[in-house]
């Protein structure tokens, strides 16, 4: 895939340790897995599921969406959604 390169950017302990985290807290430009999902009708038929790579396109102004690419869609998701998916940091195991 060919996602934009990540900024230098400060990145707190608990996303540098591998810990979990919310998807609205991801930056432009930043790959994650997916570790939880809650039960909405909608995500499962956009791909949105546990253990998928995403990639943040970008993140709207204003409490906006943010567009995520999951297996080469992009998908707009709301921030008040976006605080109920859980995340991990990409590292060396995203390909």
């Amino acid at each position: 895939m060919n996602y934009k390169k990540t900024y230098n950017r400060p990145i707190n302990k608990a996303r540098a340790q591998g810990k979990e985290f919310s998807l609205s807290e991801l930056k432009d430009g930043e790959l994650a897995v997916i570790v939880s999902v809650p039960n909405h009708s909608l995500f499962a038929p956009l791909g949105i599921r546990e253990l998928k790579t995403i990639f943040v396109e970008s993140k709207h102004p204003f409490s906006g969406p943010l567009l995520i690419n999951v297996d080469g869609r992009q998908i707009a998701v709301s921030r008040h959604l976006a605080r109920d998916i859980r995340v991990k940091n990409c590292l060396e195991e995203c390909g």
